[in-house]
């Protein structure tokens, strides 16, 4: 699809309000491009705010955050930085604030950010990896070493690049201004920074004057501009997912320890109202983030539970329902993610807000046990306090014995002594535009003594591999049952779907089945998942009904495995899968008609099929490559299509 078909799909997908927004936003453009407020009109320093973020005693200080900051300061002054909590970056001194380094190009611009297409970029660099480094993730780190080290180097060394950030990235002007989200982050991360480096110890009181008073000017020449840009543009309409959440909290953030910016923009308690709407529209009422991607539910509640923390220190109460609905968000959350080996479902790329854990690696680790113990999650602990308390309102609910069902948000899973499974019944992604939807209905993930087995494939990029990105948002990536007769939805380019499907229907089948089903004018989409009478294992059934009642319609279920799975076949039906020191069997029955192995070294795929079978993600741009199980069948009214995973006695 070219982009001019690409717009005037994304046109038809909103309502007049947001259609109105845009021309409003595109004139505010044009008029930024001729003048800029004066920003020296508000002094941020002029009026106390609240205590946010409200720093614990340094006396108190978990011991691993000590070593850790040490050692992370260290490589962070040598540049090097780590992304998305995997991708070792190297970095100059100070940064090149419009270079991809893992692409490692570099490109510069002073153009106006309303001139520049974001999304595509040249020679394989992503905005992703610019907007990262100026997520300043690496400078709160160094000014949280400045406060518990006591070592004022890095609170110069903070000062120093942040000063040349300002330089490279004038008001409006350059990738860095592109996105109201990244504005709102940046607020957030200016508020972590200026509470840790107005409680660093000097020694020297001449020094702590002169870094003040740089600070405070920089500080003013930082926040008017970004608390101006993130109010004017925004998220709205089908566009207000995570961002608009994210664009609010910075703002609230921001108005919370500095009063005086309400001046660029609207006040603090109109924020907070528009906020607490968000919350109760994007979570819904049992606690899943509607977005339907399992990393984005922690990035939403993380800005959320931040801006909770805001409010309750500047006195402002949070409306009950409001409360209640981050207390089932934190849960669903819990329930839902398998820390021991997370891999997650939807299109989402790995972000944080704010690095508040001990090790960039775990963030998932670290969080579920925040939120279960959070004395097991000392960091965390230290920097947030106690986590949200049980929701007061019932959330999932126990169905066929073994699963949790959160029947709004259409997912569920179950836990056994061996087994997890997380079942997607879930509608296809958020809004008009389902911007960060797979189309994974009906989707099986499978793990076996905390090993996981059968995965969800990611989501690879957003703009550095789309050819990649659009596969693994595919139906065929997922082991739903492909069915060519039957399309679900119609994937128009980034961030945009149409011709959704229904969200499937679930149903108990029975004593101990449960039953998915999705359903179209074109057929029907059945699985059945139940456990086995032994309990050693559970049977997965797929059957597909046509327009016309047939049952004779031909599909394909694709079982992708986690990278580093090895695939014995000691029968051509019955398939040994072993992983990291656990091992798992997979019986086939008759109806399949064709059972093909994937091997993880298989370069491509025939021409007739998408080249990226067996490609996989399991973080923001890190691609890896398992093998899989590809099982083909025709149909009939007789045909039992099962798939059997059961404890291996090998």
């Amino acid at each position: 699809m070219n982009r001019l078909q690409w717009y005037f799909h994304r046109l038809m997908a909103m309502k007049p309000s947001e259609v109105l927004h845009h021309f409003q936003k595109k004139g505010g453009q044009l008029q930024d491009r001729l003048r800029l407020p004066d920003w020296s009109l508000v002094d941020p320093q002029s009026q106390k705010g609240a205590t946010f973020p409200r720093l614990r005693d340094a006396a108190r200080y978990p011991e691993e955050l000590l070593e850790d900051l040490k050692w992370e300061t260290w490589d962070i002054f040598q540049g090097n930085w780590k992304a998305f909590g995997w991708m070792d970056l190297r970095v100059s001194d100070p940064p090149d604030w419009h270079k991809d380094y893992f692409a490692n190009v570099s490109l510069p611009t002073r153009k106006w950010g309303s001139q520049l297409n974001h999304r595509a970029l040249t020679d394989g660099a992503d905005i992703k990896l610019i907007w990262e480094l100026s997520r300043c993730y690496e400078l709160v780190r160094l000014a949280q070493g400045a406060w518990l080290l006591r070592d004022t180097r890095l609170a110069e060394l903070v000062l120093r690049w942040l000063q040349s950030w300002d330089r490279s990235n004038p008001p409006f002007r350059g990738w860095n201004w592109t996105s109201a989200l990244e504005s709102g982050i940046r607020l957030i991360q200016f508020a972590w920074m200026d509470a840790l480096l107005n409680e660093v110890t000097w020694k020297d009181l001449d020094q702590r004057k002169t870094f003040q008073a740089a600070w405070k000017n920089l500080t003013a020449r930082l926040l008017g501009p970004h608390v101006f840009y993130t109010w004017k543009y925004r998220s709205c309409g089908s566009s207000a997912n995570n961002h608009l959440i994210g664009e609010l909290s910075g703002l609230i953030i921001a108005l919370v320890r500095w009063p005086a910016l309400s001046r660029w923009t609207v006040s603090l308690s109109q924020l907070k109202s528009l906020w607490e709407s968000e919350v109760m529209t994007q979570f819904a009422d049992d606690g899943g983030n509607r977005e339907q991607a399992l990393n984005y539910q922690l990035f939403s509640f993380e800005f959320c539970w931040q801006v909770r923390l805001a409010l309750k220190a500047a006195d402002i109460p949070v409306r009950a329902d409001v409360e209640d609905r981050l207390r089932a968000a934190a849960m669903f959350f819990r329930n839902m993610q398998v820390p021991e080996d997370p891999w997650d479902y939807g299109d989402s790329d790995s972000a944080i807000v704010t690095p508040l854990v001990h090790d960039q690696s775990r963030v998932i680790r670290e969080w579920c046990d925040w939120l279960q113990v959070p004395e097991k999650s000392p960091v965390l602990h230290f920097w947030l306090g106690s986590p949200p308390s049980q929701p007061q309102k019932k959330c999932g609910e126990f169905i066929a014995d073994y699963w949790l069902l959160y029947p709004e948000s259409g997912m569920a899973i179950t836990r056994t002594d061996d087994w997890t499974l997380r079942w997607d019944l879930s509608p296809l992604g958020y809004l008009s535009i389902a911007a960060h939807g797979h189309l994974d209905a009906l989707h099986l993930s499978l793990w076996y003594q905390g090993v996981a087995f059968i995965i969800d494939p990611g989501t690879g990029a957003y703009f550095g591999d789309r050819d990649l990105r659009d596969f693994l948002a595919s139906r065929e990536a997922h082991n739903g049952p492909c069915v060519p007769s039957i399309p679900l939805a119609r994937r128009l380019g980034p961030f945009m779907w149409t011709s959704r499907h229904k969200p499937p229907l679930v149903r108990l089948k029975g004593e101990n089945s449960l039953l998915g089903q999705i359903s179209s004018p074109d057929g029907q989409i059945k699985r059945f998942v139940s456990a086995l009478d032994n309990g050693d294992g559970w049977s997965v059934v797929d059957r597909v009904i046509g327009a016309d009642g047939s049952a004779r319609v031909p599909f394909s279920v694709y079982w992708q495995l986690a990278p580093e799975s090895r695939i014995e076949q000691p029968d051509p039906r019955r398939l040994i899968i072993h992983r990291r020191g656990a091992s798992i069997a997979v019986e086939l029955s008759l109806s399949w008609e064709s059972i093909r192995i994937i091997t993880d070294t298989e370069p491509s795929e025939p021409v007739d099929r998408p080249p990226d079978r067996g490609i996989c993600s399991p973080a923001f741009r890190k691609v890896l490559r398992g093998p899989g199980i590809l099982l083909s069948g025709k149909g009939g009214e007789s045909c039992q299509f099962e798939t059997i995973f059961l404890t291996s006695n090998q």
